[in-house]
């Protein structure tokens, strides 16, 4: 006879063994610990017919989150099929699978316990490690930036040509203005024109190019915006004035001046006003540097020894650094950490001539930090890299300078340069004296190549590098 205890005890026994399994499923479960690893290893690229490109046309960088892709000109970046290996539990897009590139895209690798982990892989189909450079002969070159090999020429007629206009390239277009009124869009592989604009008279504005927009200003007082694919007429604005600098775009607005003694501010998308800060010194802009926005604020040099701050929301003056009547047209102002470095040309109306110097100012306050190299002179201002100054005077010396004191790292005689791009570790510039095109090796000075073009190259040169990064 079963008694209520022997009754409760087999059935404990029956269910003991469920319960037991149970919390050991749930407990096993609870501390079973996910392989966080979540991480990008390799990539390829192969053709949409799964075949391989020729290696030595394929360079493929991968650092930290983001992967820089350089394929063949020509190759269709919508039909490429990537190939990864990775470490983690997905991937997607997936390896194999065709992909459009024409934009850049986020690949995202996903661990096994569900974090994430994303790269930005950019593929680039034109060329690497060029130099665009125009000169007063009419000449545009493209240069191997390793050689200086002439990959193509584009000559326009014109005394100056492309003396004045800096090029700028998007989606393998170079555009650049030249004296012959013209602006122009070459393909930047071959040097072929794929449109031309004509404008009212010469161009010394370099073209801005950002949103499917050609912004340049000429010499016929207008400010143009273009169809960057076709060269249509999208908008222009009629300053009293020239307008020889390159104009800056920032949240829906571009900014220049004009030589009618204002800068303006112009809505990006019709052309319309939003205000002209008129000069308070009845000064004129005779600009062929260009204005740089930096905090809030539009710094622009002028003719005769002025540099001023201008609040960009609206117009109105912030401050004025003043050093007798030395000219800083020319320079177009650095700005690194809160300190302006420029440079002035010479003393305008001066006889004998007096030759300027290098400044660095407060960017917040106008005042001067220090000043150097004074009765020099310079035709452009410094470009900032790698914590040095690099700058050209009219001493026939190419300089390194330290920021945070002027003082000269190294000088090299016999080079009277041109504002400089750096660029593949690489110095890129025109010197006047024997109207060379070099490369200078940024550590001393040392020219690693030269070309003779037979013309001054002025304005600043256009570096694509090694990874078809765009230096302007």
């Amino acid at each position: 006879m079963k008694t209520k205890f022997m009754t409760l005890k087999t059935g404990l026994s029956r269910i003991i063994p469920f319960i037991v399994a149970f919390f050991t499923v749930f407990s096993c479960g609870k501390n079973e610990i996910k392989d966080p690893a979540k991480e990008l290893l390799s990539l390829n690229i192969l053709k949409a017919d799964s075949t391989a490109f020729n290696q030595s046309d394929v360079s493929i960088i991968l650092e930290n989150d983001s992967v820089w892709v350089m394929v063949p000109p020509g190759s269709d970046l919508s039909q490429l099929k990537p190939v990864v290996t990775f470490k983690g539990k997905t991937i997607a897009p997936i390896s194999g699978k065709t992909t459009n590139f024409s934009n850049p895209v986020i690949f995202t690798v996903t661990a096994e316990d569900g974090s994430t982990r994303s790269y930005v892989v950019t593929v680039k189909a034109h060329e690497v490690n060029k130099v665009y450079a125009g000169d007063t002969g009419g000449r545009l070159v493209c240069y191997e930036a390793k050689t200086g090999v002439e990959r193509w020429i584009f000559t326009v007629p014109g005394s100056q040509g492309f003396g004045y206009s800096q090029a700028s390239l998007k989606n393998n277009t170079v555009y650049i203005g030249g004296t012959d009124f013209k602006v122009y869009a070459l393909n930047s592989l071959t040097g072929e024109v794929k449109w031309s604009f004509l404008t009212g008279q010469g161009i010394e504005s370099s073209p801005l190019v950002e949103n499917g927009t050609v912004y340049i200003g000429s010499v016929d007082d207008y400010l143009y915006a273009l169809e960057a694919e076709t060269g249509k007429l999208k908008w222009s604005f009629k300053s009293y004035g020239n307008i020889s600098g390159k104009p800056i775009l920032d949240n829906g607005r571009i900014y220049f001046a004009s030589s009618d003694q204002c800068v303006y501010a112009l809505d990006a998308a019709t052309g319309v006003q939003i205000w002209r800060s008129y000069n308070p010194l009845y000064e004129t802009f005779y600009v062929t540097g260009s204005p740089v926005l930096y905090n809030g604020s539009i710094y622009i040099g002028s003719r005769y020894g002025n540099l001023f701050a201008i609040n960009a929301s609206n117009g109105t003056l912030k401050w004025v650094f003043r050093d007798a009547k030395f000219s800083m047209e020319y320079a177009t102002p650095v700005i690194k950490n809160d300190s302006l470095f420029i440079t002035s040309a010479f003393e305008v109306f001066s006889s004998p001539t007096k030759f300027g110097a290098l400044y660095a100012i407060d960017a917040n306050s106008g005042s001067l930090i220090w000043k150097t190299q004074v009765g020099i002179g310079f035709s452009h201002a410094p470009i900032y890299q790698d914590g040095k100054l690099y700058v050209s005077g009219y001493d026939d010396k190419l300089k390194a300078i330290r920021p945070n004191d002027g003082s000269i790292i190294w000088e090299v005689a016999n080079f009277r340069g041109h504002r400089p791009t750096y660029g593949n570790n690489l110095l890129f510039l025109g010197e006047s004296l024997n109207k060379n095109f070099c490369a200078i090796n940024p550590e001393n000075g040392n020219i690693v190549w030269q070309r003779t073009g037979g013309h001054f190259i002025f304005n600043k040169p256009l570096v694509i590098d090694n990874r078809g990064k765009v230096i302007d």
